[in-house]
C-alpha cells in the first residue's frame, strides 16, 4: 500500500510538473504570436545555377512568405501585413511592428489594391467602406489620410499605380451608370488630370500602370461589344509632361497589367497565344510562350522574363504543381528553376538580376 501510495504521488508530482511545462510553453507562445503573425523561410534561387539548393535559407521572415513578397517595399526592408480584426501592421524584416492602423475602427471592411511607393515611405491602399471603395495613403509616422474619396454609394477608385519618383499616383475611378475614368493625381502640385474617360455602356477602361523611368502610363482600353459587335481591346500609352495619349496596340489582351522593361522601351502582354513584346509605337519585337496565368515579371536587367507554369489535375482542375521559370527574351530559351514535384509557389519576385526569391 505504502509502494502504491508512493507511486501515485510520484505520478501526481511528474503530472504537475508536465502541465506547468505545458502551461508556461502556451503562455510563451501566445506571447510570441501577439508579436509576430507567423514564421517562414525565404527561400533564394540563383537563375544562373543549373542545379540551385532549394533549401537555401535567404533571410527568415516572421509572417507569412506571401505577405512578404507581395506586400514588401523593393529593397525588401519592411512590409505591409493584416490580422483578422481589422488591425494593419508596418513591419520591419525581422516581423516586429513598427506601425499599427485600426482600420475596423474606421469602419473599413475590406482591402483591395496596394501599392508602397518607390521610397518606401508611404502606401496607397485601395479600402471598402459601406459599399464603395476611397483611396487611402498610409505613411510610414502612422498618419492615414483619404487621399481620392468616393462618395457615391456603389463603385469606387483603385488599381493605384506610384510614378517613379513618388510624386504623383495614377488610379481608376468606377462610376456606377456613368463611366469609368482614369485620373493622375500629383501630390506636390495638389492637383489632378483626366487622362481617359469611357462612359458605360461604350466600353471600360483601367489597368494603369506607371512607366519605371518616365512621367507616361500603359492602360488597357475595350469597346463595347455591343457598339463594334466583337471584342477589341487596346492599349493607349498616355505621356503626362506632353499631355498626349496614343494607341499602340489594337487586339487580344490576356495580361491583366501590361509589364514594362526597366529601361522603358518594351511593353510585355499575353496576347492570346504568345507573350507579345512591343515597342512604344506598337510593333511587334519577339513573340515568347510561356503559358497562361504566368504572373511575369521582368528581371531588373531587362534581359529575362520570370514566370509561373503549372500542372493541373483535368479531373478536379486542382492545382498539383508550380514552377519558377525564366525566359532570355533575346533567344527565347526557357529554363525550369524550381524542378520538384509536388512544389507550389505562394508568391515570387526578383531581389536582384541573378536571384529570385518565394
Amino acid at each position: 500500500m505504502f509502494i502504491f501510495l508512493q507511486t501515485l504521488e510520484g505520478f501526481v508530482m511528474k503530472t504537475m510538473k508536465l502541465f506547468l511545462l505545458v502551461s508556461i510553453f502556451i503562455s510563451l507562445s501566445s506571447l510570441a504570436q501577439k508579436k509576430v503573425v507567423s514564421m517562414s523561410y525565404i527561400r533564394a534561387i540563383k537563375f544562373t545555377e543549373l542545379a540551385p539548393d532549394l533549401n537555401q535559407a535567404f533571410f527568415k521572415a516572421k509572417f507569412t512568405s506571401r505577405n512578404f513578397i507581395e506586400k514588401a517595399t523593393r529593397n525588401l526592408d519592411k512590409a505591409i501585413v493584416s490580422e483578422k480584426n481589422g488591425k494593419f501592421y508596418f513591419v520591419n524584416r525581422r516581423g516586429v511592428p513598427i506601425q499599427t492602423f485600426d482600420l475596423a475602427r474606421l469602419g473599413i471592411y475590406r482591402v483591395g489594391h496596394y501599392q508602397w511607393s518607390p521610397d518606401g515611405t508611404m502606401m496607397l491602399v485601395s479600402m471598402r467602406k459601406d459599399e464603395s471603395s476611397s483611396l487611402y495613403l498610409l505613411k510610414l509616422d502612422g498618419s492615414m489620410v483619404e487621399v481620392i474619396p468616393f462618395t457615391k454609394k456603389r463603385g469606387g477608385v483603385t488599381q493605384p499605380s506610384w510614378s517613379f519618383d513618388s510624386r504623383m499616383f495614377v488610379y481608376l475611378k468606377v462610376i456606377p451608370t456613368e463611366a469609368h475614368e482614369i485620373w493622375i493625381k500629383d501630390m506636390k502640385k495638389n492637383s489632378e488630370v483626366l487622362v481617359e474617360r469611357i462612359p458605360m455602356g461604350e466600353g471600360a477602361c483601367g489597368n494603369p500602370v506607371w512607366f519605371n523611368q518616365s512621367a507616361r502610363i500603359v492602360y488597357r482600353k475595350r469597346q463595347s461589344y455591343m457598339k463594334v459587335k466583337k471584342y477589341i481591346e487596346e492599349l493607349w500609352i498616355y505621356d503626362f509632361d506632353k499631355n498626349e495619349k496614343k494607341k499602340i496596340y489594337e487586339g487580344r489582351v490576356e495580361t491583366p497589367f501590361p509589364i514594362i522593361s526597366p529601361d522603358d522601351t518594351m511593353i510585355g502582354t499575353d496576347t492570346g497565344q504568345f507573350f507579345t513584346l512591343l515597342d512604344l509605337e506598337g510593333n511587334i519585337l519577339k513573340n515568347l510562350y510561356i503559358g497562361p496565368n504566368a504572373e511575369p515579371q521582368w528581371s531588373p536587367d531587362g534581359q529575362f522574363i520570370a514566370f509561373l507554369t503549372g500542372k493541373v489535375d483535368p479531373k478536379t482542375e486542382i492545382l498539383l504543381e508550380q514552377h519558377i521559370c525564366v525566359v532570355d527574351i533575346n533567344t527565347g530559351e526557357v529554363k525550369d528553376l524550381t524542378p520538384i514535384p509536388g512544389l507550389i509557389i505562394d508568391a515570387f519576385r526578383w531581389y536582384d538580376e541573378n536571384t529570385i526569391i518565394y
